[in-house]
């Protein structure tokens, strides 16, 4: 009897597992942090487009199906999925879901370029804990890219996005050559000169979260507010204005070829 009563009670926690399994949906946030396009070699105009923004999925596990919701139609370069349409092509596994399409998208030549993706959640506790994007650009040549962001299943505040640069700074402890720049006084004579000409400031196009402080998007960022900022985090200062970003881009490049620096 008592054997009868134990396998009755398993039988019963295990159909309640699978109807938690398959039968919710799942909203799942990703947090796109701009360190991770960086260390991909990402084109800088693709990172200041896409870094900063956040990937909005809800996953029906019974319908076995999944629709991206960001805010940013953009991310769907990232995602693989265009104007929030439903993806079928899922594998729901225990331990991860699979999610795999394929996109037409316009390159700078205003040509299609097909792309393919293989983007995976592994599962924690039952929930999402990041996102893996594997993509494949096919056009002349064949690209391949790979990105892992950290996901939640709310929506990320200015507090949490906050806890993330403060966290990769105790785990970063190498101090690169850029990240303790801001007293050499060739990277000042670089700032004074670019804001002689932008005296009224630089529009930020994005949130911009730093080390030593966080700006909104759309604030003006002034001389007095870079002054202490290295030369990394000047360089890449996400100006709303193309034209900015251009020579933001070739005063880098002098600079660091003075310093016989690699540019990242």
């Amino acid at each position: 009897m008592k054997k009868l009563s134990l396998y009755i009670y398993l039988v019963l926690i295990f159909f309640n597992f699978t109807s938690i399994t398959k039968a919710k949906k799942i909203d799942v946030f990703c947090y796109l942090d701009r360190e991770v396009f960086v260390k991909q070699n990402i084109y800088l105009l693709d990172i200041f487009r896409l870094s900063g923004n956040q990937l909005y999925f809800n996953i029906d596990l019974k319908e076995n199906k999944i629709q991206d919701l960001s805010k940013n139609r953009e991310v769907s370069v990232i995602t693989g999925i265009k104007d929030s349409n439903e993806v079928k092509n899922i594998t729901n596994k225990k331990s991860k879901i699979i999610y795999k399409s394929e996109l037409f998208l316009k390159n700078k030549e205003n040509k299609l370029e097909k792309y393919f993706y293989k983007n995976i959640f592994p599962i924690k506790s039952e929930r999402p804990e990041k996102i893996i994007i594997n993509i494949k650009r096919k056009f002349d040549i064949t690209n391949e890219f790979k990105f892992e962001f950290q996901c939640k299943d709310s929506e990320y505040t200015n507090k949490d996005i906050a806890n993330i640069i403060v966290e990769k700074s105790k785990s970063n402890r190498t101090i690169k050559y850029e990240d303790n720049s801001f007293n050499d006084s060739l990277l000042e004579k670089h700032k004074e000169k670019f804001f002689e000409k932008y005296k009224e400031g630089v529009k930020l196009r994005i949130k911009y979260y730093i080390s030593i402080g966080k700006y909104e998007k759309n604030e003006i960022i002034t001389a007095k507010k870079v002054k202490n900022w290295n030369a990394k985090q000047f360089f890449n200062l996400p100006a709303k204005d193309r034209k900015i970003l251009k020579e933001l881009k070739k005063i880098k490049k002098e600079y660091y070829s003075k310093h016989k620096k690699k540019i990242n």
